[in-house]
């Protein structure tokens, strides 16, 4: 019953309210397992050949991108009233 409540909830607010889902309930529970385990084997598959595909400086060079980013919306927020 507990984990009924948890998915429940989950759904009403990751499903329906981020989302806008219309449906009027989460997947079966065979559906999620089987997503939650496709998307874990796609990034365990992925990491290895991105590592190929990306030298170490495309990532530091990636990092100081998010970094300038994060940066400029933290000071966009310092610099709204409320």
């Amino acid at each position: 019953m507990a984990v009924k409540a948890f998915v429940d909830e989950n759904f009403a607010f990751n499903g329906k309210r981020l989302t806008g889902a219309a449906w009027p309930s989460s997947k079966p529970r065979w559906k999620r397992c089987v997503s939650l385990v496709a998307g874990s084997i796609a990034r365990i598959w992925a990491a290895p050949m991105s590592a190929d595909a990306y030298p170490p400086e495309a990532k530091a060079r990636t990092e100081a991108l998010v970094a300038a980013i994060t940066q400029a919306y933290e000071d966009d927020l310092k610099s709204v009233d409320g």
